[in-house]
């Protein structure tokens, strides 16, 4: 990838960001951590 590539994509997802409302930005990151969590508990069992 390029570097204009990663601006150009580092601006979308901001736009995104702000076009949607905070809360669904907030499950998101939710789901990505409980995902995360899943996958180390199945690495420790």
């Amino acid at each position: 990838m390029s570097e204009q590539d990663k601006k150009r994509e580092q601006e979308e997802q901001e736009k995104l960001k702000r076009d949607q409302p905070d809360i669904s930005h907030e499950e998101d990151s939710k789901g990505d951590h409980s995902d995360l969590e899943e996958t180390d508990e199945d690495e420790q069992a």
